[in-house]
């Protein structure tokens, strides 16, 4: 009996441990993100992301407005029209890129603002909420091998580059992309050395929503080929888990992107990949890595290349390839991060690289822990690497990107707030950046659906995504002013920001209607704008429409015959599409 006893005190405590480890572990890993959190959310202040607009890049408006439009979905409780609900969303607002772009990181927007509010304060916390999953991520995925002092300290760095730093402080689609990646490629990596089933679904998974975020993690396709080759464990290739994986990646963004292909046509800038593209796209990137990483931290990746890929090659008696499963996971992750946009002509910009930057600096990691190694004792190695890397990355590497345009909320509240503009039409004449920053500071503050917003590229002049294949639609002054008195537009906003440089011919011909018929147009104000950190005084000029009628309601067609193959037709006397 008293064997019995000591047995089941044993066992209780033995349980009670793991149970109190797992506790400790847990309160640690929460601990972590908070600082994590914490150090994003200071970044976006530093970097004056709360007092900014939604135009630090052309994309940001049209993601901020599609968060919104599927926080309103949400809200309505009527799931039954999405399309036409969308349909009705975007002649209103008209900056709602969904088919264009998945729709994962707006049900993700969706859900978040629903809890807390649409507002730019709350999307701002949920870009440093993902940016601190990210770095924690990272934290996980080094901590196992290298310690918890030094993966810290690689998170910190991580959201500490420009490049995180500038995405982190924007509402683009870059940072979830590169989350969902990295935790794709943990999965593999530890499929690789475990061998279990759930890994390499969960890798599927992930694979899925990173897709279902943005095309460009398509790149995970590489991810197998290249690691298990590396792993040397060439059995893996017949498990019919691994193809399961893929399997759940096709069921899940089959569907998506073979309806919606025809919604991204003209988003690349080349019908097909070319040789061409593909040889001005290394070298840029060649450039852009050292840009993002600063030479410190790229000396130290080169050396942790080094000492990773001898790690992978040694013979499985010495070197026990089985535990660098992690190792070649992000190798092939970075691999086809750096091949994807190399490849496919979606332009030449650093942010298509940020999947690849958790692993380089991973490889900085463990370059540090080399060099240390050479020098100090043991047990002060991981302090002296963490302390390595930081001192590196801040010499070489650290800036801050602290200029954000605005002063186009204040004409948004202006035209929201006029009682005499109730469900009115306004018609907004800037570059990409200005009417997206219109466009989403309108929507925000309006009482959706009130007001239609009309851009004048879309309705005066006609371009693909990218900006090409531009064309008027109406030329001349008599055209124009026909066209806003058919609807009637109420009011009109013309921005002088924008340089004559970057001038389009329609917005000189709406400028030249409206300064012709000044008898109609009455000047409400002239108002200040920042653009590039430089003050534009009384550069957004908004005027009203003297002889504007409320009872007045026409038709407005907006020509989506490139995206949906059809023209959308709004009825103002119902504020509702026609089909």
């Amino acid at each position: 009996m008293e064997d019995a006893l000591q047995s089941v005190r044993r066992r209780f405590a033995s349980l009670s441990a793991s149970v109190g480890g797992r506790s400790v572990c847990l309160l640690t890993n929460i601990f972590v993100w908070l600082c994590f959190f914490a150090a994003a959310l200071g970044l976006q202040r530093y970097d004056n992301a709360f007092s900014g607009e939604f135009g630090s890049y052309p994309d940001e408006a049209a993601h901020y407005v599609t968060g919104l439009m599927f926080h309103d979905y949400f809200a309505s409780l009527h799931f039954f029209s999405p399309v036409q609900f969308a349909e009705n969303f975007y002649v209103h607002y008209p900056k709602v890129g969904i088919g264009h772009w998945p729709p994962f990181f707006y049900v993700l927007q969706g859900i978040w603002t629903l809890i807390f509010s649409t507002s730019r304060t709350s999307v701002m916390f949920l870009m440093a909420a993902l940016a601190a999953l990210f770095a924690f991520v990272l934290y996980l995925v080094l901590k196992e091998k290298l310690g918890g002092t030094v993966s810290f300290a690689a998170g910190i760095v991580l959201l500490a580059l420009p490049a995180v730093q500038a995405q982190s402080a924007m509402v683009m689609a870059d940072i979830p992309v590169a989350l969902f990646s990295l935790l794709a490629a943990m999965s593999f990596g530890r499929f690789l050395d475990t061998e279990r089933s759930f890994d390499v679904l969960a890798f599927g998974v992930f694979s899925a929503i990173a897709i279902m975020t943005k095309g460009s993690a398509f790149a995970l396709a590489l991810l197998p080929l290249i690691a298990i080759p590396l792993s040397r464990k060439w059995r893996l290739f017949r498990r019919l888990s691994l193809w399961g994986s893929a399997g759940i990646v096709l069921a899940v963004c089959g569907p998506w992107y073979w309806f919606t292909r025809r919604m991204q046509a003209g988003a690349w800038n080349h019908a097909n990949p070319v040789m061409k593209y593909s040889l001005a796209a290394v070298p840029f990137y060649l450039w852009q890595s050292v840009k993002i990483m600063g030479w410190g931290l790229l000396i130290l990746g080169a050396i942790g290349v080094v000492i990773i890929v001898r790690q992978l090659l040694r013979s499985p008696e010495t070197g026990k390839p089985e535990e660098n499963g992690m190792w070649a996971a992000m190798i092939g992750l970075f691999a086809g991060a750096v091949t994807l946009p190399c490849i496919i002509p979606t332009g030449l910009e650093d942010r298509y690289l940020l999947p690849a930057v958790p692993v380089a600096v991973a490889f900085a990691v463990a370059g540090a822990k080399y060099a240390v190694s050479q020098v100090s004792p043991r047990r002060a190695q991981p302090a002296a690497t963490a302390a390595l890397l930081i001192i590196v990355f801040v010499a070489t590497g650290l800036s801050f990107p602290r200029t954000r345009p605005h002063g186009y909320r204040t004409v948004a509240r202006t035209l929201v707030s006029n009682p005499r503009l109730r469900h009115s039409v306004i018609l907004i004449c800037s570059d990409a950046d200005g009417e997206g920053m219109l466009v989403s500071e309108i929507a925000m503050l309006d009482y959706r659906p009130d007001h239609v917003v009309l851009r004048a590229g879309e309705v005066l002049a006609r371009s693909d995504w990218n900006g090409s294949n531009y064309r008027l639609l109406l030329t001349s002054t008599s055209q124009i002013r026909a066209y806003m008195d058919s609807i009637p537009v109420s009011a009109v906003v013309i921005d002088g920001s924008v340089p004559n440089s970057s001038l389009k011919a329609h917005q000189t011909l709406l400028q030249r209607t409206v300064a012709s018929d000044a008898a109609e147009w009455k000047l409400l104000g002239m108002y200040p704008v920042w653009r590039a950190g430089i003050e534009h005084l009384d550069s957004l000029d908004v005027y009203l429409f003297v002889g504007h009628s409320e009872t007045a309601r026409g038709v407005i067609h907006i020509n989506m015959k490139r995206m949906l193959g059809r023209t959308l037709t709004l009825n103002l006397a119902t504020n509702k599409t026609q089909n």
